[in-house]
């Protein structure tokens, strides 16, 4: 079954194609034992300044392994698939958008971007800094 407003209009002059975020289970296997072998260095000086001046906190890069460990890419990848997504290919490059089309003839449309880099979601998990 197609998603709601995923119909390209029929007066389009390119058709995107179609795309759907999908990583293997081997890649995610792969991922998640390089996160259970990974090693953190002990505490240093450095490592547990508060204002990050000489770089990431120990702790902070610790709390990020074991949110790591729990992390589901599945529900990520259920969530992003529930938008239309599609690529396209301008001068050689591959783009890849999320559209949310109309069927009125008079709609008009709204184009939203992002920086790069960047994340078209926000909701998406994070850790405090």
């Amino acid at each position: 079954m197609a998603l709601a407003f995923s119909t390209v209009p029929s007066g389009a002059k390119i058709i995107p194609s179609a795309f759907e975020i999908h990583i293997s289970d081997e890649q995610i296997q792969e991922l998640q034992l390089l996160i259970r072998h990974s090693k953190i260095a002990p505490p240093t000086f450095e490592g547990q300044q508060q204002d990050r001046k000489y770089g990431i906190r120990t702790k902070w890069l610790a709390d990020a392994r074991e949110a790591w460990k729990s992390f589901n890419w599945r529900t990520i990848e259920d969530h992003l698939n529930g938008f239309p997504q599609f690529t396209y290919d301008i001068e050689g490059l591959t783009i890849h958008l999320v559209a949310l089309f109309s069927v009125r003839p008079d709609a008009i449309p709204i184009v939203l971007i992002h920086g790069w880099p960047g994340k078209f979601l926000a909701e998406l998990p994070t850790l405090e800094t």
